[in-house]
């Protein structure tokens, strides 16, 4: 985008400031916006967060095992050939691998109509590039850091954290998501979710080790899903509300 500006020549040097942002980055128009409803209003559609955030650690390390569904075999295994990437991508790092990414969200609650996103985590193909998908990450690990403002804080019941985790698959253009394996047989939500404990005191994330993840592929719920995942840049996904996930991954939108 380019904002044209009207000038007038005063005899003198003049300096002038233009604003370029890509056609594939909406940022330049948000804050052209921001701008005209701030002078017409006092108000802003993308008001500025300037609560301070603190880093939540782990203390040792946990080995996250993602269990992607082979369609083929009908199976689940820790492979990004289950995800359906082949082993020459992955041999060759091919651009769709390095721009897949996992994404850990961290929230206060496990109620999608009333819980509030803490934190957001994109970890992507650089960092993750083998073909097996169990990952021991040490703590010094930037994976490993949690970020959550101050005023986040009071939205935390009792120091419960859930952790819900998700791969952005950049060759199909789809978010996958995952079920806690110790948690299929739930018939509520909860079953995506990975129970964490908030330790304020000592700035501590505690996160129970192994995270077993597997796949969940009911095709309705992911459907909805990804009609949410934004096009131009990597915010959080809205999931699906209003439902109930039953035994047998049934999935009633009601």
């Amino acid at each position: 985008m380019l904002t044209e500006y009207k000038t007038r020549f005063l005899g003198r040097d003049l300096n002038f400031t233009i604003e370029l942002s890509s056609n594939s980055n909406l940022g330049g128009l948000s804050e052209s916006l921001d701008d005209f409803i701030a002078d017409e209003t006092g108000l802003s559609i993308n008001p500025a967060d300037d609560g301070e955030k603190l880093k939540y650690i782990v203390t040792s390390a946990i080995t996250y095992t993602f269990n992607f569904f082979n369609n083929t075999g009908m199976t689940y295994g820790p492979s990004l050939i289950n995800a359906g990437f082949t082993q020459l991508e992955l041999t060759s790092l091919t651009a769709s691998l390095k721009k897949s990414f996992y994404l850990f969200q961290v929230y206060n609650s496990t109620d999608t109509n009333s819980q509030i996103l803490l934190h957001s985590g994109y970890y992507n193909g650089f960092t993750f590039l083998s073909g097996t998908t169990s990952y021991s990450i040490d703590p010094s690990a930037e994976i490993s850091g949690y970020y959550i403002s101050n005023e986040n804080l009071a939205n935390i019941d009792n120091d419960q954290l859930y952790l819900k985790l998700s791969f952005y698959n950049a060759k199909t253009g789809k978010l996958q998501l995952f079920q806690n394996q110790a948690k299929l047989s739930g018939t509520t939500e909860d079953m995506f979710y990975f129970n964490g404990t908030l330790d304020s005191t000592n700035l501590m994330f505690i996160l129970p080790s192994p995270v077993v993840a597997r796949e969940f592929v009911n095709t309705a719920y992911l459907n909805k899903l990804n009609e949410n995942v934004p096009t131009f840049s990597y915010e959080a996904p809205v999931y699906p509300t209003g439902g109930t996930s039953l035994s047998g991954n049934t999935y009633f939108n009601t």
